[in-house]
């Protein structure tokens, strides 16, 4: 899915209604796309709480529940506005509810056995500035009730409340949702690890005729972009069955988590009947550069013992010429999936195995 600016985001929306798509209905579009996704995730109806702000945010809220309450949902709404500062989409979909929806004037309580979520709609990509005291007190709300009570799960509108579009930025009490609903595109800032506590997991809501400028060389890949590769297979195959396994994965300069996956790590540290009580060690990816070698046997606590503590110095070159050459032969050999050389006796010139483990994947 794409990945936009709120610039980028408010230019086609206004390009898609000045075309002649009326802005109610491309409430309804994105509100039945949240209502869809929201069902796949929670298939037993529940009870769902909107949190309404005044602005059209609040309407997409109101218009989910309508939908909600049509599939068998308990639904209510809390507000911080009276309805005379509502935007008047807002007004006109609360209308179209029939019975009109439970109007919460304290904090929800959860249903004993039965999901409860709270929809947040109380701000979106346009609000600018600090929040407002009563939009923060139920901000604030919200999050006091998903992290006390463990079958309620907070969805976010477009945004999480409080959290910065563009940058990601948290404010005090910003909301923590379980699920962010991106209508359109991803807004930028969700992708940022600032936002990542507060928007979950990023549910892409396609909305029809939208044309939106997205940033260049930027995209989410989600799993149905994914699935097309990938045929059937037995389910009893596991990772070591199936060829080769593709990791995307690491931020800009913070690469180590991704690099485990596909390259061999190197270990080394106080052997024999010390190995476990000690826990000793020091770890570096193959294939080492010159000077690691040395830098991990620097590293290690019994570091000292090498240099010759009461005896005379151990042969520290000939352990670094072995580390270097086992993981040479890790990066060369595909087939090596292990290799144990424990213990290894070091003396004043030389070291010798006293025993060794490889295990292959043929």
């Amino acid at each position: 899915m794409k990945v936009c600016s709120t610039e980028n985001m408010q230019i086609a929306e206004r390009e898609l209604i000045v075309s002649g798509t009326p802005a109610r209905t491309l409430m309804k579009l994105a509100s039945s796309g949240i209502a869809e996704s929201l069902m796949q995730f929670f298939p037993d109806p529940g009870l769902c709480v909107a949190y309404v702000g005044k602005g059209n945010n609040g309407g997409d809220a109101l218009t989910v529940l309508n939908i909600l309450k049509q599939h068998g949902w308990e639904i209510g709404f809390r507000t911080a506005y009276p309805r005379n500062e509502w935007s008047e989409l807002s007004v006109r979909q609360l209308a179209e509810i029939s019975p009109p929806p439970q109007e919460y004037q304290a904090p929800p309580l959860p249903r004993t056995g039965k999901p409860m979520i709270l929809l947040d709609g109380l701000l979106g990509i346009g609000a600018k500035g600090m929040l407002r005291r009563e939009i923060s007190a139920l901000c604030a709300e919200m999050n006091y009730i998903r992290n006390r009570c463990g079958a309620v799960r907070t969805v976010a509108i477009d945004i999480p409340t409080g959290v910065d579009p563009d940058t990601g930025m948290p404010q005090q009490n910003a909301v923590e949702a379980d699920f962010t609903m991106c209508i359109g595109a991803v807004k930028q800032g969700l992708l940022d690890d600032d936002a990542t506590l507060f928007a979950g997991r990023l549910v892409c809501i396609d909305l029809p005729g939208l044309h939106v400028q997205a940033l260049p060389a930027t995209e989410l890949i989600t799993s149905s972009r994914l699935t097309k590769f990938l045929s059937a297979r037995p389910y009893t195959d596991y990772k070591n069955k199936r060829g080769h396994i593709g990791v995307i994965a690491g931020s800009e300069g913070m690469l180590g988590a991704a690099r485990l996956h596909d390259t061999p790590l190197m270990a080394a540290g106080m052997g024999g009947i010390y190995a476990e009580a000690f826990q000793d060690m020091a770890f570096r990816l193959a294939p080492l550069q010159e000077g690691q070698a040395e830098r991990m046997l620097q590293s290690l606590r019994c570091a000292p013992v090498l240099n010759g503590f009461r005896t005379p110095p151990l042969d520290r070159a000939g352990v670094c010429q072995l580390l270097q050459r086992l993981s040479e032969l890790m990066q060369a050999f595909a087939q090596i999936r292990e290799v144990d050389l424990n213990p290894c006796r070091v003396y004043e010139n030389g070291c010798a195995i006293l025993d060794a483990r490889i295990v292959l994947q043929l």
